[in-house]
């Protein structure tokens, strides 16, 4: 409810939604709550196709956990007894290489492959 209430007061920005990452303890083992970026989780062991309900296929993602402990991140909060609030977008390309693509020729290269000019 706290964030519902920081959110009439304080709008968040068109296209950016929090993602909230809560610990599994008891409110007060709790230590606090920080407002962090994403960090890097990894499943590193299994990956496994499932049927859905309805028929289709969807992938299960499970195995073991690799995490990339760096302060400020969502990882590094909740595995250290915080609340973690990220605000994100869905914005995630790499303008740097983008332009770096491009100005290697990169659309050139892959239409001729493709294209067979």
């Amino acid at each position: 409810m706290a964030l519902l209430e920081w959110t009439k007061k304080t709008p968040v920005p068109d296209g950016v939604f929090y993602n909230v990452n809560i610990p599994n303890l008891d409110p007060s083992e709790i230590k606090g709550v920080l407002v962090t970026k994403k960090g890097i989780r990894r499943y590193v062991d299994k990956i496994s196709k499932v049927k859905t309900p309805f028929g289709g296929e969807a992938y299960w993602i499970g195995g073991s956990i690799e995490d990339f402990m760096s302060e400020g991140t969502d990882v590094w909060a909740v595995a250290n007894d915080y609340v973690s609030i990220t605000p994100v977008h869905m914005e995630m390309t790499s303008f740097i290489t983008q332009r770096e693509c491009r100005e290697a020729g990169m659309e050139s290269f892959i239409e001729k492959a493709i294209l067979k000019n």
